[in-house]
């Protein structure tokens, strides 16, 4: 995850447009003319700065010199108070601290103008709160002469990601309210109908989850996102005829690296997303940690220089498509295909996996995900290789309520453990097989219900967290642990088939 608010002296030339260089290029060649308090009084260049610069370019150039430093942080502060004048007129700054108290972002064209230049006026102001914020939102909207409408429709796709909405009309004026079926606003975000739309910000910061594509007015229609629109000239929050937008990425020109749209990303630790804070009392950074929803754009990838194209990996072994492995036959074939995947997996560790149709218990490689070269974080591993969790049209998950880390065997506190044991359980929409292992390891459960689909053991340090390799010294422990938390319904959610 890419932080340019910190000011550190990181570079953003990667992310700056032709005029947003050329803006620098010019601005550096006129301070070594005159002294910086004389070119920055000059109120074409600030206008310039102001309207056509893009966040990193005025993050780049801010890191040039000290004057050029506040006054582009004040950029950066003045478009959100632009912004929030429009809609709330003298109340608007009274909006910053209501929106950081009910942990709310912007998303849409307002969001896209305080990233790429006030290049545009917002048509309309979308916000989206965490669960139990809505009243308190709603609440002082009204108070701002905002009414709501009879009828606000949401667009059909995105529905099952919204738990309530609204549309707020104050004469000119539009607002739109959403509300996170849970504490994760960024739900929403990675499902917006397209990448341009995948920017969202707060009062003190802005994030783009497609920084590449989007600060080159390029985007690629997710699918959530309806190609007729393309033919009106609107879609989602953007002008269509701005931005040049794709069904696919066979337009590009170099390898998709780790923005691929065919892998699985999560927000807070993913390194390609573009995070820039102006003001850290407000700062966009909660909102990522906050996010669990993992998401991706498409199942393919039509990019010839990506090696995560189908043609590309010559028909190689794509695991989250095919069935788990369920029998000892089928565990030696997968672990032979992890061997010989294209592109090759970096690392990996042993985990214990209790297969459907498995006699016992077999240690298992494990590898990372495509584009990590060490273990950071539990979701650094792919872990699709042996239990499904997610689906198989899936473009957004949300995959931690699949696992449970346990420092103590559940009810037997009186039995300490050495180290902590992570469980990952399959998810229940594709009705995976019963797990006969498993079941055989315990007394019949009180409503008949069978466990089901595979179970993965992952073994860490008690106080680092650090992944280990589990060897067999674990099974007799793991075995206790599994036993125990399934009889005393401590696992984490799995799919039960019930007795007929």
């Amino acid at each position: 995850m890419r932080d340019l608010g910190s000011h550190q002296g990181q570079k953003a030339n990667q992310y700056d447009s032709c005029t947003a260089l050329a803006i620098t290029d010019y601005a550096s060649f006129v301070m070594e003319q005159q002294a910086s308090m004389k070119v920055f009084s000059n109120n074409d260049i600030c206008r310039m700065i102001k309207e056509l610069c893009n966040m990193p370019a005025m993050v780049n150039l801010g890191n040039t010199c000290k004057t050029c430093r506040p006054m582009c942080d004040s950029v950066s502060e003045a478009r959100f108070a632009r912004i929030s004048k429009r809609f709330f007129g003298e109340r608007a700054r009274e909006f910053r601290n209501v929106l950081h108290q009910h942990r709310g972002v912007i998303t849409g064209s307002a969001a896209q103008v305080a990233l790429l230049g006030e290049f545009d006026t917002p048509r309309d102001l979308n916000l989206i709160v965490p669960h139990g914020h809505f009243a308190g939102m709603q609440h002082w909207l009204i108070k701002c002469r905002y009414e709501a409408l009879v009828e606000s429709g949401l667009q059909e796709d995105l529905s099952k990601f919204v738990l309530t909405f609204d549309t707020y009309h104050c004469q000119d004026e539009a607002i739109t309210l959403s509300e996170a079926t849970g504490p994760d606003v960024l739900e929403l975000v990675v499902n917006a109908p397209s990448t341009a739309d995948m920017t969202f910000m707060t009062a003190g910061g802005v994030v783009s989850l497609y920084p590449e594509l989007t600060l080159s007015w390029k985007g690629l229609i997710a699918p959530s996102g309806k190609w007729e629109l393309m033919l009106g000239g609107r879609f989602g929050s953007i002008n269509a005829g701005r931005f040049e937008l794709h069904k696919n990425t066979s337009f590009y020109d170099k390898p998709c690296g780790t923005s691929c749209p065919t892998m699985w990303r999560l927000p807070r630790t993913d390194k390609s997303v573009l995070v820039v804070d102006w003001d850290k009392r407000y700062s966009v950074q909660p909102s990522m940690h906050q996010c669990k929803t993992e998401w991706k754009l498409f199942q393919t990838c039509d990019n010839k220089h990506c090696p995560s194209n189908l043609m590309a990996r010559r028909d190689g072994p794509t695991f989250e498509q095919e069935y788990m492995p369920d029998s000892q036959f089928d565990v030696q074939d997968r672990l032979r295909d992890i061997g010989i995947h294209q592109p090759a997996f970096k690392a990996g560790y042993k985990g214990l996996l209790y297969a459907t149709r498995c006699s016992k218990p077999m240690i298992v490689d494990v590898p990372l995900i495509e584009g990590a070269n060490q273990y950071k974080n539990i979701e650094d591993l792919y872990v699709e290789c042996w239990v499904s969790q997610r689906g198989l049209c899936d473009t957004s998950t949300r995959r931690a309520k699949l696992r449970r880390t346990y420092y103590s065997v559940p009810k037997l506190d009186t039995v300490p453990l050495d180290f902590a044991y992570t469980i990952f359980s399959e998810e229940g929409e594709s009705d995976p097989p019963i797990n006969a292992l498993v079941s055989g390891m315990t007394p019949p459960r009180p409503n008949g219900a069978s466990v089901q689909g595979n179970f993965l053991v992952m073994k860490q340090e008690l106080k680092s967290k650090d992944l280990l390799d589990i060897c067999d010294d674990d099974r007799s422990v793991v075995n206790l642990l599994l036993r125990s938390a399934i009889i005393h319904e401590a696992m984490p959610p799995t799919h039960q088939r019930k007795a007929i």
